[in-house]
């Protein structure tokens, strides 16, 4: 089936150009988090400021993740592929425009219903409504940066960024001294050591990567009982690069919200996963039409060693881009910012949903969970716009976690609707408050100052 299935990309804010994210503000935010202790690391050595750490990468850092993006390559959905929402439902905003307005035809985009901007922050940084069950107890992501032995010098070169803010300053310290060094496992043992990424994990350290305390004994211990599942930061959330910055790559210093993070390896990230097949949806499948960058596609029966190897190569799935279409296809995109999404509607990659709540709810109800299409909504959806081949996709799917001894799912904590629509297109719905809460943080998301701005333009926010 050589159609996209679920548009559930990442937000689209505009044509606010990438380069942007090169000379970020810190936009105004207080973190607000009180440091926490990161267990297992040295503290003896003194305290160091922040803006004592260097500000650029060391000469020839280690080599570890591929970092780098092939240059040609496409980052759109595939053409042709026919609209994603159920039958029924609009797949366009209204097609008059604004006098004198040259853009697209959207005369009245929906007001951006708003909680609690506050509160949306925490929403937008670490809610995973659960879906740590998905990526610890089916992808098992965990378990393979164990495995992997993942250091943090290879975290970075992976593009993870990490708040220095949610670190004693004993550990700032001990990570300042080592970044004055060439990062070689002799000058900087902490940084290079994979106990040191594990430790980060806990400290809720690493953006986007959201330990819980799973097991309720008051203490984040992601290697004995407790959970890691993802947040909108992680493809959306950065630092001012403060204490460390490498090209290419991630960051260290104080959270900076709303940037695409463009140099982030999520391919090799999930490659690392125990349980990449777990991630069967987003993978260019043979049975999809084998639509993608990859020569052939992958099959249900394909194994853990060529999962990983279709995740890992940039020259399939590239550097800075996320496979937001659970459809077999290998298009994934390139991840947008997220500042004032009250301009940005209609939302999806391929602006289909009308609200942003909705297109949250779907992110965290499917994307961050794609189990929950195997259940019967998600089947009612996938047959409605693909037939009989969006029911193969879901049988292959199911056979896949049962293979991999995947149960339990869908793993997000969310509620039955029981109706297929754009506000659950899996018949699944969020907390519908904390949707609202995040809908006010990302509209106050201010965008940063670009090199040059258009006045004209600029001055037209108050007419749409």
């Amino acid at each position: 089936m050589n159609r996209s299935i679920i548009s559930l990309s990442v937000l689209l804010a505009g044509s606010l150009a990438l380069s942007a994210c090169d000379r970020l503000p810190n936009n105004g935010v207080d973190t607000g988090s009180p440091p926490l202790d990161v267990g297992g690391l040295p503290s003896a050595v003194p305290t160091v400021e922040p803006s004592e750490m260097p500000s650029s990468q060391p000469t020839n850092p280690p080599s570890g993740m591929p970092s780098g993006m092939p240059s040609g390559m496409p980052s759109a959905q595939p053409s042709g592929m026919p609209s994603m929402m159920p039958t029924g439902m609009p797949t366009s905003m209204p097609s008059a425009s604004p006098a004198g307005s040259d853009g697209p035809g959207v005369a009245s985009p929906a007001p951006v219903a708003r909680g609690n901007a506050s509160a949306g922050r925490d929403v937008f940084r670490f809610e995973t409504f659960g879906n740590e069950g998905f990526w610890t107890q089916a992808a098992r992501l965990p378990e393979g940066i164990v495995t992997a032995k993942l250091t943090p010098v290879q975290a970075l070169q992976a593009g993870l960024h990490v708040d220095i803010e949610a670190l004693s300053p004993e550990v700032v310290a001990v990570v300042a001294n080592e970044l004055k060094t060439d990062l070689s496992p002799a000058n900087a043992p902490t940084l290079n050591d994979p106990k040191t990424t594990i430790a980060l994990i806990n400290a809720n350290a690493v953006i986007g990567v959201v330990p819980k305390d799973t097991n309720n004994d008051g203490k984040i211990d992601v290697l004995n009982g407790d959970r890691v599942g993802v947040s909108c930061a992680l493809c959306h959330g950065v630092t001012d690069r403060s204490a460390f910055n490498l090209p290419n790559g991630g960051s260290i210093g104080k959270r900076v919200d709303g940037p695409a993070v463009t140099t982030i390896n999520v391919g090799a990230i999930l490659a690392m996963a125990a349980n990449t097949r777990a991630f069967y949806p987003a993978a260019q499948l043979a049975s999809s039409g084998n639509v993608g960058r990859a020569p052939s596609g992958l099959t249900r029966t394909s194994t853990e060693a060529e999962f990983d190897a279709y995740f890992s190569n940039p020259s399939y799935y590239p550097v800075g881009t996320f496979d937001d279409t659970l459809d077999g296809n290998g298009n994934s995109v390139k991840n947008p910012p997220l500042f004032e999404q009250d301009l940005a509607a209609p939302f999806g990659s391929a602006g289909e949903i009308e609200k942003l709540e909705d297109f949250s709810n779907t992110v965290f109800t499917a994307l961050f969970d794609p189990t929950a299409l195997t259940t019967a909504d998600g089947r009612k959806f996938l047959q409605a716009r693909a037939g009989a081949a969006g029911t193969q996709l879901a049988d292959d799917y199911a056979f896949v976690l049962s293979q991999t001894n995947v149960t339990g799912y869908p793993y997000v904590t969310a509620q039955n609707t029981g109706v297929v629509s754009e506000a659950s297109l899996v018949g699944r719905r969020v907390d519908n408050q904390k949707l609202l809460d995040m809908n006010a943080y990302l509209s106050d998301l201010k965008s940063p100052a670009g090199a040059s701005v258009d006045q004209a333009s600029a001055d037209r926010k108050s007419v749409v």
